[in-house]
């Protein structure tokens, strides 16, 4: 079967997700199930846009159910504010642009949480009601060990700000009245309203305690949290996060993004950053509770591995990675230095994969590898290195010129048929996804690195999909497609090495269905 042919594929493969959003998209449209999804409104092969709130859902329950999922961690996460202010029409309309949430349903989700725990346990309640009958929310060894057919739900929350219960309308007004550059600092608070200086300095230690407490909360919790995301878009309070968003230089001028700012002196963990991680690993306290390091900072990663070692002298216990891409940068030193490229387009584009601090540096995967944790590999056209989206102008990068122009060839020399049907970024995105897979089994250079690495989408987290697999009912047809990419593309002898006595179908059975489900058996046999 040539790649082409795929288009007359229906294969279901068996798959399991370290990363959706499965009722987020609901929740924030604000239905009471997670019924009538929007379809997929595209022709398979041709180019995607992303999936916002108001567009086709990448993972609703039916869809994964007939798609072949076995496994999911479902994600929650409770909508950043990013300085929002509902009276403020332009940002409302801004925000409806980048989301795709209109402002009279912005007005309504945020009028109807005035903290962010209020829109974790929501969103939680409402992915509890998934339908008993195929899914299983897993909350005890008993239902782990159950083989009933039923795919099994995990749940995660994405940022540690969910975990506060306390309304921060008093910071939002003001953030709105300074401009971004000096919203944050302290000085300038001072000097303007020392009223929202101490309104600012009660929030952040409020926050940081009510993050602790609810931790220890859910640890006894009935429906247990499998992982944490450390950190989002908005500054938390308790550690720094990583630049997440296009045109930086352009959006760190405007006053309604504030709050995606880390402010000075403010990166890395703090101590009750500590003291919440601390907590989540202690089992004497209740079921544990994974760290996920997706969106920290570089300089937070470092903490974190840090603190890790020390705290864990004898054998470090598992840290993952929900979803990603990988930056090519090898150390965290090397990404800290990269972090002020990030206006600079010239420095950030003329490599392979996106070089951006939020990727996976070489350091990380050998840290989450030493740990016995999982990497899930996400399918965000821009954190592969298809950035062509985060360009002023609308043009392609080096690396996907490069990767186009050999996929040409291979085509001339009749290795590769090209269908007009099919877009030819549809090839080139399956090439992304397979070199960051195989950056990272290359920098573990071991045999266990096919236990390390898994399939984790962000389907439904308002990303770009690659084109090869923009929703889950094409997970199957895009594990095939790589497959037969893979050994006319790569070298047979760099695949070799790569493989390490696997064959190409052992290690992509792994990658896509096994490893999540034996990483998930071993943590709840352990842990729970």
């Amino acid at each position: 079967m040539k790649p082409n042919d795929l288009k007359t594929t229906s294969a279901a493969l068996p798959y399991t997700d370290c990363h959706v959003h499965t009722s987020s998209k609901f929740y924030f449209n604000g239905d009471r199930q997670m019924s009538h999804p929007i379809p997929f409104d595209k022709v398979y092969g041709q180019q995607v846009g992303r999936s916002k709130l108001n567009k086709y859902y990448q993972a609703d329950p039916e869809q994964m159910a007939a798609a072949g999922a076995q496994m999911v961690f479902c994600t929650l996460l409770p909508g950043e504010r990013i300085g929002h202010r509902s009276s403020n029409l332009v940002f409302l309309y801004l925000l409806q642009f980048v989301t795709g949430l209109s402002p009279k349903k912005s007005r309504v989700y945020y009028k109807k949480h005035p903290d962010y725990y209020s829109m974790f346990a929501g969103e939680k309640k409402l992915l509890e009601t998934i339908d008993p009958q195929k899914f299983l929310v897993v909350r005890s060894k008993a239902d782990m060990a159950l083989n009933d057919g039923r795919i099994k739900i995990f749940v995660n929350t994405e940022g540690m700000h969910s975990f506060v219960k306390q309304a921060r309308f008093k910071r939002i007004k003001y953030l709105m009245m300074a401009p971004a550059h000096k919203a944050l600092s302290m000085a300038g608070i001072m000097k303007k309203q020392k009223s929202f200086y101490q309104h600012f300095c009660d929030y952040e230690q409020i926050a940081r305690k009510q993050i602790v407490q609810t931790i220890a909360e859910l640890k006894q919790g009935e429906t247990p949290l499998f992982s944490i995301g450390v950190s989002h878009f908005e500054y938390n309070f308790i550690l720094g996060q990583a630049w997440a968003l296009p045109f930086p230089k352009l959006i760190k001028s405007l006053r309604f993004f504030t709050a995606l700012h880390v402010p000075d002196g403010k990166d890395g963990l703090s101590e009750e950053a500590q003291q919440a991680i601390a907590l989540m690993y202690d089992k004497s306290r209740g079921r544990r509770i994974l760290l996920d390091i997706k969106h920290a900072s570089a300089q937070t990663r470092k903490d974190i591995f840090a603190f890790m070692r020390k705290q864990f002298p004898h054998k470090l216990p598992p840290v993952i990675c929900s979803h990603t891409g990988v930056s090519g940068v090898k150390t965290l030193e090397k990404a800290l230095l990269t972090t002020s490229n990030n206006n600079d387009w010239k420095h950030a584009i003329k490599g392979r994969f996106n070089p951006w601090p939020i990727n996976m540096c070489d350091e990380d995967i050998l840290f989450i590898s030493e740990s016995g944790g999982i990497i899930g590999l996400m399918l965000d056209r821009r954190l592969l290195g298809d950035m062509s989206t985060f360009l002023v102008f609308f043009g392609k990068t080096p690396y996907y010129k490069n990767i186009k122009k050999k996929i040409h060839k291979l085509a001339d020399e009749g290795q590769l048929k090209l269908n007009d049907s099919y877009h030819i970024s549809l090839y080139i995105h399956c090439i992304m996804f397979l070199e960051n897979l195989f950056h990272m089994v290359q920098v573990i250079n071991h045999r266990k690195a096919w236990d390390v690495v898994c399939f984790g989408s962000d389907f439904d987290g308002n990303i770009k999909p690659i084109n090869s697999c923009p929703t889950a009912q094409y997970v199957g047809k895009f594990r095939e497609m790589l497959a037969e990419l893979a050994p006319v593309y790569f070298d047979e002898q760099y695949l070799e090495s790569l493989l390490f006595g696997y064959t190409l179908q052992e290690a992509f059975h792994r990658f896509f269905y096994q490893n999540l489900i034996d990483f998930a058996t071993r943590q709840v046999e352990e842990n729970w």
